[in-house]
């Protein structure tokens, strides 16, 4: 009977989607009514408390809700909610996570999902803390004889010591005190490298800030891919303001400075939006700055900045990526071993 209704109701004896050349090399668009009937009789007789209740595994359920009438339009949140509180997984082991972002049913896809961060972050915290794995992010850094030999066949390829190269750069390298967004010391000593093109370009900028009066401060410059899994761990997950170890960041290529400029007389930093690493949306280089002298110090650090080789990051208005980065491996080498 169900079958003959489902004809009845499609006109024919398949439900067939509209072509789409990137969905059909992976899914079917036509599917036989036959199924719909078969998945009904399988979740009535089987998606039930007797069901659940034999499941005693970790269990991590991801749901799109946004709000009442923003949510998954195929599997009822509430159903999926009667479901977790059924299953025999002690509590400690389960957990639900909405994904507000998702914009539909299927969230682990790069095709129709619409926050793939979130839902790798959800994994990824899960993983960690509930099932305390470590998380392999699939990214093989290079180690130091990798780099030597890189540096034989290019010597563009060099982490040069900023401290002896930039004449009069003064180091604030936050992240080897605690006095930083994670709370501990990620670095055993405060130096600054970064790739031999990259200190000739901040060289160059150096060289303008100076004829304005101004002087460079480096915040942190060549980041060990160690410190990046750090980082992205303390945010649990959150790539927003850290960079995924899924990729590697740009610091960890030599290719990124953090910094700021100060007044070379008084020697005294120039007021920014907001302190160094603030996870806030003011320190976005594009938010708007009420205060004109604010907004003016900005503007001149990041104008020359860009004036010589480099471009600010988009949420981070004294983070500037060398361009040309893509040209550079991701590495994990402490500073000491590059004595």
């Amino acid at each position: 009977m169900g079958l003959q209704i489902a004809r009845q109701v499609i006109g024919g004896d398949s439900r067939v989607f509209p072509p789409d050349s990137l969905k059909d090399k992976y899914w079917n668009n036509n599917y036989r009514l036959e199924a719909i009937v078969q998945l009904q009789e399988l979740v009535e007789s089987k998606m039930n408390p007797e069901t659940f209740k034999k499941v005693t595994c970790p269990s991590l359920t991801l749901y799109y809700y946004k709000s009442e009438t923003e949510q998954d339009p195929t599997v009822k949140v509430s159903a999926m909610k009667t479901m977790n509180e059924q299953l025999s997984t002690p509590a400690d082991l389960k957990e639900m996570v909405a994904i507000p972002g998702a914009g539909g049913h299927v969230l682990g896809s790069h095709i129709v999902a619409k926050d793939l961060p979130a839902v790798q972050s959800a994994v990824d915290k899960f993983a960690r803390e509930k099932l305390k794995m470590k998380p392999d992010y699939g990214l093989r850094p290079m180690t130091l004889s990798g780099y030597k030999s890189s540096v034989e066949s290019n010597p563009a390829n060099e982490l040069v010591d900023l401290e002896k190269f930039i004449p009069g750069v003064v180091l604030d390298i936050k992240y080897a005190t605690e006095d930083n967004f994670t709370k501990a010391k990620i670095y055993k000593s405060a130096r600054a490298f970064a790739r031999k093109p990259v200190a000739a370009a901040l060289l160059k900028a150096q060289k303008e800030f100076n004829k304005l009066g101004y002087g460079i401060k480096i915040f942190d410059g060549y980041r060990p891919y160690s410190a990046t899994v750090k980082f992205y761990e303390v945010m649990n997950g959150d790539s927003t303001y850290v960079a995924s170890p899924y990729k590697g960041s740009r610091h960890n290529r030599g290719c990124a400075l953090d910094m700021t400029i100060f007044d070379l007389k008084t020697k005294t930093d120039l007021t920014m939006p907001t302190a160094y690493d603030a996870p806030q949306k003011e320190s976005w280089p594009t938010e708007p700055v009420s205060d004109p002298v604010i907004r003016k110090n900005r503007e001149t650090l990041i104008s020359v900045m860009e004036r010589n080789g480099f471009k600010v990051y988009r949420t981070e208005w004294w983070h500037f990526d060398f361009v040309g980065w893509q040209k550079f491996a991701v590495m994990n080498i402490d500073f000491e071993e590059l004595n």
